[in-house]
C-alpha cells in the first residue's frame, strides 16, 4: 500500500499514518491526499453526476492527451516536459477536435461531442 500512498502524500503526514498505525475517515483521506474529495453519501449521486457531466465536456483526445501529461510530465526534467507539453498543446489545438471546440466557445455552444447545454436548446 505504501508504493501506492507515499507519492501522494507529505512525508509527515506518511510517517504519522502509518507509524501510528491509526484509522481515519474520507475527510482525512481526502486532507491527506489519498482521495480527491469526500463526500456525504446523500450527496454522492449528484457529485458522480457533477464529475461526468464536466468530463462529457472535454474532447474524448483532449482527455486522453491530458491523462497521457499527468502520467508522464511528473517524471521528466522540466526542459523535457516543456518541449513535449508544447508539442501535444499544438497537435491539440490544430486537431478537428481542437478547432470544434474553440469554435463552440466563440459560438457560446456547446462543442458536437457534448451534451447540448440548456442554452443551446433555447436557441
Amino acid at each position: 500500500i505504501s508504493t501506492v500512498c507515499l507519492p501522494k502524500m507529505r512525508r509527515a503526514d506518511a510517517a504519522d499514518a502509518m507509524l501510528r498505525g491509526k484509522r481515519f475517515l474520507a475527510p482525512e483521506a481526502a486532507r491527506l491526499g489519498l482521495i480527491n474529495r469526500a463526500v456525504a453519501s446523500e450527496h454522492l449521486d449528484q457529485a458522480v453526476s457533477d464529475v461526468v457531466e464536466d468530463l462529457l465536456l472535454g474532447g474524448p483526445n483532449a482527455l486522453a492527451a491530458t491523462k497521457q501529461l499527468l502520467a508522464r510530465v511528473p517524471g521528466m526534467e522540466p526542459d523535457e516536459a516543456t518541449r513535449w507539453t508544447g508539442e501535444i498543446s499544438a497537435r491539440a489545438f490544430s486537431s478537428e477536435e481542437g478547432q470544434e471546440g474553440m469554435t463552440a466557445y466563440l459560438e457560446k455552444r456547446s462543442p458536437s461531442w457534448a451534451p447540448p447545454s440548456p442554452e443551446d436548446q433555447s436557441s
